[in-house]
């Protein structure tokens, strides 16, 4: 492959795998958090640490989280709580734990923890001493859980001090702390903890009953094993310490004791001390990688216990006067008030610079308000001096949507052997995959000079060489073994290299017909894709030269024209792991021209949009229209599905929209083409033939089916009825019956329709009701709803007419389908009051409008004397009496009428008689 990796080991003085990797991730603070495994530092935020010091973390060998504490909880690589019950450190305690591997077992880790006496007051203390507790990283589904450690308090009292450093033997681990006058070492081996610790007696007195103040501070063992640095922050006897006086004060009261020591990692003795200051505040101390240079942090304040200054001073192991050859690289603190503002952790970190935690802080009505936005950093401190690159305020810890991520007084301290050599490669500080091919350059650099070194790759190869080359032939997760003798010692060491597959890929190629003869066509390149490659998680570029390809650079975009035909483009395709495979793709056009085909058109029988088509009704058309023989016709629902060929449709294909493009790819011997054609679905005609009647007036009923259709057909005549066409528009039926009519309209869809011809129920006119008010009410009987009309005028629902002026009416009544069944005559009377029978033609006869319409009327004239002068029946006529009795012209009076209708009315009143 391209890509090249630079791996290198890196030498520990200890087996179990060391490696400056299991120091990847660091959490500390207030929920800060770096992780390491990239080779620099990133800020991580979802730490749950709110720790004012102590805390440690470990990874595994290949830079994985496992778990974290600030001496109390510990939490898993899920950032979830791992413990139920409360360790023993204490998250105010300096260095509140450690963690160290256990020899010869990868899935069990040691915690060592020591109490903080944030509590006590002078001449009494609340420590709770020396603690250790065992994590197995096979409980829980791997998330690791604690082992049950009875008896594991190794000291009942303690400072707030604890290191590790790998035995001479590079199998077990020396935990070293402190307290009083005294250094305990504790060896840690395959078989476990050694609770009985070799005790050095040396250096000063340390008073325990002037905690907290003299149990702070740092202890840190060089990275070779041969060197202790300890700050005691304070070393404050009780007999110097006048009254009651509250730890807030006496913190800063009294000049700390800062010190070098002899380690011997094979006994675990600490001897031949060397003080470094008796002045100030010590608080953190640090060795560079190469153990050639210690660092030490003090505080300085005056005799009424302010602050005056702070700095950071380098000390060379190597000059003959240690103290002496102090140099100060900073000391320009920004003063934010309180007692400490240069107090602050100093830790290794696996890219061989030193962090720094100085804290600044001060007091409000809340208490302490941290300050801690940034640690600095000493990026050399392998070199003397200003050479060391100490930048102030060089990596900030929270951003604006993490703003309360800040750091304290604590960082994670580690076994100090995991720094004991440095790594120099290219490939970065973590490199520890590779893409299968490529060789790969593995190294070691150690604090002393390599003699020779003996490899084991893990894949049954070896080498002797100091830096050699290996080309591993299979994919995998390997452990590379490296055993290095240097001038002082023989140590082994181990790291895995995970091996990852090149992505799969193949030549292939793609065909566009060239319609214009010019050898050029428009390609959409990146449909190739899937051809190229059917892995997951692949990047595909596509290039005009290998070069570009290799560099990935100039990436061509996905609608190309092609500059030749045919012409090789380059293909780059790159996994999620960086590995890289290379293939062509062949950009070629064949002459050939364009097709046309007819849309298959269908009638929605359902009215639902869905029918199932038969993509093989224009197959013969297709045939047609090729001289060449058509060696493959798909049918495909993309144009892209169709240029390759992917995804054939059945033919019976049931259509998913209206209309719907299909692509039909033909493929012959000297080219391919892409013919669209259209599914469509055609809506049904539609007809509706309502019931209907034949009225008895007129014994047929004609029928309309409209037009806009190419073809009719009537069902169910009978009788005459068969003697007309049944194939247009109207039809005349005389039968009562079922009947049908199918219309086909010109896409050849056709719909049915069904009606019924019955005869009208003849209505009856039964009584019609006068009023007086000129009101009148038809009553009629037969099969409802009628409608009403007087004289054939208007029609309406209703049987009443109201405000009719004295007449003579005749009354309709017609069914609902208008067939007109019954008709009868009524007339409104209006009565004369005189007469003058004198011959002159004017009111000559006494007339009654609307008399006429009654068959049989009884009228009755008298005088006043009661004489009859008419009793007869009235018929039909209008013309009721001329005036005369017995045939001679009564005399001028008044006469007195009774007129009875037959239906049931009665008439009374008085007639003027004038016959001059």
């Amino acid at each position: 492959m391209k890509r090249t990796l630079f791996f290198f080991i890196f030498i520990t003085s200890y087996q179990y795998a060391f490696a400056q990797l299991e120091s990847s991730h660091w959490y500390f603070g207030a929920h800060s958090g770096l992780d390491f495994s990239s080779g620099s530092p990133q800020v991580v935020y979802n730490g749950q640490l709110d720790t004012g010091e102590g805390c440690a973390s470990i990874s595994d060998i290949n830079g994985n989280l496992l778990f974290y504490t600030d001496g109390t909880t510990v939490f898993n690589r899920n950032h979830q709580q791992l413990n139920t019950v409360n360790l023993k450190g204490d998250s105010s305690s300096t260095q509140s734990a450690i963690i160290v591997p256990y020899p010869g077992n990868t899935d069990l880790y040691y915690i060592f923890t020591v109490d903080a006496d944030d509590g006590a007051q002078p001449g009494s203390t609340t420590n709770e001493g020396f603690h250790f507790y065992l994590v197995d990283m096979t409980l829980n589904g791997g998330l690791g859980g604690m082992v049950d450690t009875p008896n594991n308090n190794l000291l009942p009292l303690t400072s707030e001090k604890v290191t590790a450093v790998a035995h001479k033997n590079n199998d077990d681990i020396w935990v070293i702390t402190h307290f009083e006058d005294k250094f305990y070492s504790y060896l840690v081996t395959s078989t476990g903890l050694n609770t009985t610790p070799v005790v050095s007696q040396i250096g000063p007195y340390i008073d325990p009953l002037v905690y907290p103040v003299n149990s702070r501070g740092y202890i840190k063992a060089a990275p070779n094993g041969k060197k202790i640095a300890i700050a005691h922050l304070s070393n404050l006897p009780l007999s110097e310490l006048g009254g009651n006086v509250p730890n807030s004060t006496f913190a800063n009261t009294y000049d700390g004791h800062a010190a070098l020591y002899d380690f011997d990692d094979q006994t675990g003795l600490v001897s031949n001390e060397i003080v470094i200051s008796d002045e100030g505040s010590p608080y953190g101390v640090e060795f560079s990688f190469d153990s050639k240079f210690a660092y030490f942090e003090f505080d300085y304040h005056d005799e009424n216990y302010n602050w005056t200054n702070g700095e950071l001073a380098q000390y060379d192991l190597s000059a003959t006067d240690i103290p002496a050859s102090k140099l100060v690289i900073f000391d320009d603190f920004i003063f934010n008030g309180g007692s400490f503002q240069a107090r602050g952790a100093l830790q290794l970190a696996l890219d061989n610079k030193i962090y720094y935690s100085h804290t600044y802080y001060t007091f409000n009505a809340w208490g302490i308000v941290y300050l801690g936005d940034y640690l600095s950093i000493i990026h050399s401190p392998h070199l003397q001096g200003a050479a060391s690159n100490f930048e102030y305020n060089a990596l900030r810890l929270n951003d604006a949507a993490n703003p309360n991520h800040k750091a304290s007084y604590g960082l994670p301290p580690f076994i100090t052997s995991f720094f004991n050599a440095v790594i120099v490669f290219d490939g970065g500080i973590s490199g520890s995959e590779a893409c299968l091919g490529e060789a790969l350059n593995f190294s070691v650099i150690a604090n002393s000079p390599v003699l020779n070194i003996l490899w084991d790759f893990g894949d049954g190869n070896t080498s002797n060489l100091l830096a050699p080359s290996h080309t591993y032939s299979n994919p995998g997760t390997y452990t590379v073994s490296a055993t290095v003798t240097t001038d002082e010692e023989t140590v082994p060491v181990t790291r895995q290299v995970t091996i990852h597959s090149l992505p799969n890929v193949q030549d292939v190629e793609l065909v566009k017909c060239d319609y214009d003869g010019d050898g050029l066509a428009l390609f959409e390149i990146y449909d190739a894709d899937n051809l190229v490659s059917g892995d997951s998680n692949i990047t595909i570029t596509y290039h005009e030269s290998p070069e570009d390809a290799i560099s990935g650079e100039d990436n061509l975009p996905n609608v190309y024209t092609n500059t030749s035909n045919p012409q090789i483009i380059y293909v780059r395709v790159e996994n999620e792991f960086g590995c890289l495979s290379f293939s062509e793709l062949e950009l070629s056009t064949s002459l050939n021209t364009i097709q046309i085909v007819p849309d298959i058109e269908l009638c929605d029988e359902n009215s639902d949009g869905v029918e199932t088509f038969n993509l093989t009704q224009n197959q013969n058309i297709i045939n047609s229209l090729y001289t060449d023989p058509i060696t493959i016709l798909s049918y495909h629902k993309t144009i892209t599905e169709a240029e390759f060929g992917l995804n054939p449709l059945n033919l019976n294909y049931t259509n998913n929209s209206n209309p719907e493009t299909i692509y039909a790819r033909v493929e012959t011997d000297s080219c391919f083409e892409v013919i669209a054609f259209d599914l469509i679905l055609n809506p049904l005609p539609f007809i509706n033939i309502e019931d209907n009647t034949i009225c008895p007036q007129n014994g047929i009923i004609t029928l309309d089916a409209g037009t806009g259709f190419t073809t009719y057909l009537w069902e169910g005549m009978q009788g005459n009825d068969l003697n007309q066409p049944n194939n247009e528009p109207t039809i005349t039926i005389t039968q009562p019956g079922s009947y049908f009519i199918t219309v086909w309209d010109d896409k050849g869809c056709q719909f049915r329709d069904s009606f019924t011809i019955t005869n009208s129920v003849n209505p009856v006119i039964s009584e019609i009701i006068i009023s007086e008010s000129g009101t009148v009410e038809i009553i009629a009987i037969g099969e409802f709803p009628f409608e009403y009309s007087l004289n054939n005028v208007l029609w309406q629902s209703s049987n009443q007419f109201t405000n009719l002026p004295p007449g003579d009416y005749i009354a309709y009544v017609r069914d609902s389908k208008g067939c007109i069944s019954d008709t009868k005559g009524f007339g409104i009377l209006e009565i004369p009051n005189f007469i003058s029978p004198n011959g002159d033609g004017y009111n000559d006869t006494w007339s009654i409008r609307g008399i006429s319409n009654y068959e049989d009327v009884h009228i009755q004239i008298f005088d006043r004397n009661g004489k009859l002068f008419v009793d007869r029946m009235n018929h039909n006529n209008s013309e009721v009496w001329d005036g005369k009795y017995l045939g001679r012209t009564v005399h001028t009076g008044t006469y007195w009428y009774i007129i009875k209708t037959t239906d049931g009315r009665k008439y009374v009143g008085t007639l003027a008689v004038r016959n001059y």
